[in-house]
């Protein structure tokens, strides 16, 4: 907070904060609605080693 310029620069950093955090919440149900059900395990496994 003590860095930011300007109150603009800190609410464009809060943003870029916020949307690089939820993310990795959307992609794993994301991901398993997109496979098949008899790869989900697989897939959910390969995205959860992916964002590790």
């Amino acid at each position: 907070v003590g860095l930011s310029p300007s109150y603009a620069v800190l609410l464009a950093a809060m943003f870029a904060v916020g949307l690089t955090t939820i993310v990795p919440q959307l992609i794993v149900p994301y991901a398993a609605q997109l496979s098949r059900p008899e790869e989900q395990g697989r897939t959910i496994g390969d995205v959860m080693s992916g964002l590790l």
